[in-house]
């Protein structure tokens, strides 16, 4: 038996409604040189005819496809393309949708905060209480150009990345002006906000990392970010490396982090 490792590239389809979505799933896997990114496709009759024609050994689906269902739709692959591997990703609770979607033929279910949900879900089981969180979600890189998502391009936002940016959802607005205070005390990092209503659903971007488990348990959370994809093309590729992180940018971060503490609200203990 040979004990050569496989040089077989695993062929991966992704079904997503959000194309920021889509972009994230696929920088990820091309940072894996045994994998590649053999189609998308945004809703179930697309996605449907990406698998039959590409064959993919794996199709990432989405639980919350606007067009179609996607358990219909997994149902569909298991049985024009039995071979399919189908994974779904959610940002359901697993204990609602996961059962529904291995029933329906998925292999995995994969929840894109797993995470920070079992940290708020045990907090609450214990009786904890949560007074806020902030969560940085990549912080380090800066650039002459920035993009947004359509609904925000003529929001009055700069057009160069060289801010933090602070988002919340409405829950959060009281917190946030807090720790916005703190941050405009330091005229050395510019910052920006966006405070998005009905947990963030409306504008799902800005949904993307752990805050949106406290979100969606009730407790206040803002993200800090350099926005990510939406300014760095290097994002989760071989070109991610230290060499292009902005240093002074990251300093100041964190010396308006200290002013934001500084400035968090004082709530009674229970």
């Amino acid at each position: 038996m040979s004990t050569e490792p496989s040089s077989r590239v695993i062929r991966v389809a992704i079904i997503d409604d959000h194309e920021l979505v889509r972009d994230g799933l696929r920088h990820a896997i091309q940072q894996h040189a045994h994998m590649e990114v053999c189609g998308e496709a945004e809703d179930t009759e697309s996605g449907l005819r990406l698998v039959s024609s590409a064959r993919p050994d794996v199709a990432i689906v989405d639980i919350s496809l606007k067009e179609g269902s996607a358990l219909d739709l997994i149902k569909d692959i298991k049985i024009r393309c039995p071979d399919v591997k189908v994974v779904v990703s959610s940002m359901h609770d697993e204990e609602l949708f996961a059962e529904r979607a291995l029933h329906a033929g998925a292999l995995g279910y994969v929840h894109k905060q797993q995470g920070s949900r079992v940290f708020v879900r045990a907090r609450k089981k214990a009786g904890d209480c949560i007074a806020a969180a902030v969560v940085l979600e990549m912080v380090g890189y800066t650039s002459p150009e920035q993009h947004y998502p359509f609904i925000l391009q003529w929001a009055g936002y700069p057009e160069h990345g060289e801010y933090i940016g602070v988002i919340g959802d409405w829950r959060s607005r009281r917190f946030g002006r807090a720790v916005l205070k703190g941050f405009r005390s330091n005229p050395k990092l510019p910052v920006e906000s966006l405070f998005v209503p009905f947990r963030g659903w409306v504008l799902p971007v800005t949904r993307l990392s752990d805050h949106a488990s406290f979100w969606d348990a009730g407790f206040p959370a803002l993200m800090v970010t350099d926005t990510a994809f939406m300014r760095n093309p290097n994002y989760h590729l071989p070109g991610d490396t230290i060499e292009t992180l902005d240093f002074r940018f990251m300093a100041e971060l964190v010396k308006s982090l200290e002013l934001a503490v500084a400035e968090f609200p004082v709530l009674p203990d229970r």
